[in-house]
């Protein structure tokens, strides 16, 4: 991953990395803040920076589902996936996922032949899992802060763009809570070529403690990257 800018910080993740068969041997790959157990981010409006590279990254999203429709379907993309669960065991794995168009909704996925472990199939779209109404509402001129709060869950955003990247930064914890115990981090392309357009999403983590004394280093891990 390409150095990140002035204020900009991704993942802590802190963690063992096996094969499929777990072995003895370890190996530690250490980022940066922001952790699990950190105070909230502050509520608050978006600021013009923020908001520009609010759009970029939204409108990329949007701009890649039409790509992918016109010129992606039936292409494979090889991603690298590494897993922890809340025993701690470790998994990394190398799999290639097939982009199709699922035939009843209509919705963009990738399809892997075979996956040991957890897998993201659904492409990432303005509304997709990670963003959810979010982008919607900011292109409307509906959200101008930088927190969003559905069904007693508060998420509450930060948008960078390091080099040629656009990437946001997502705090989930309870409404009434004070300590975060999720953390989402995504990174798109900014960019387009022939074999990545804008708004491909080139590494996506998942971060959930596993209970009250956990923290980046033990929590459960999802992260899938190209």
């Amino acid at each position: 991953m390409k150095p990140i800018k002035n204020q900009t910080v991704i993942f802590a993740l802190i963690f063992l990395m096996f094969s499929c068969e777990p072995v003895e041997e370890t190996t530690l790959e250490q980022e940066t803040a922001p952790q699990i157990g950190d105070a909230v981010w502050e509520s608050r409006s978006l600021n013009e920076e923020e908001i520009n590279n609010a759009r970029k990254f939204c409108r990329n999203l949007e701009s890649k589902e039409i790509a992918f429709r016109r010129e992606y379907i039936g292409r494979s993309v090889n991603f690298k996936l590494q897993y922890r669960n809340c025993d701690e065991e470790v998994l990394t794995s190398e799999i290639t996922g097939r982009l199709t168009e699922n035939p009843i909704d209509r919705n963009l996925e990738f399809n892997p032949s075979f996956t040991p472990i957890p897998f993201w199939r659904d492409v990432e779209g303005i509304q997709g899992s990670v963003m959810g109404d979010f982008c919607i509402d900011l292109l409307s001129n509906l959200q101008v802060t930088n927190t969003t709060i559905e069904e007693g869950l508060k998420s509450i955003f930060k948008f960078s763009a390091p080099e040629d990247k656009l990437r946001v930064q997502i705090q989930r914890m309870g409404e009434e809570q004070n300590e975060v115990n999720i953390l989402e981090e995504m990174t798109i392309e900014s960019t387009s070529s022939a074999q990545r357009p804008k708004g491909m999403v080139i590494d996506r983590v998942y971060l959930r403690a596993c209970d009250n004394r956990s923290g980046s280093n033990n929590a459960y891990l999802r992260r899938q990257s190209l």
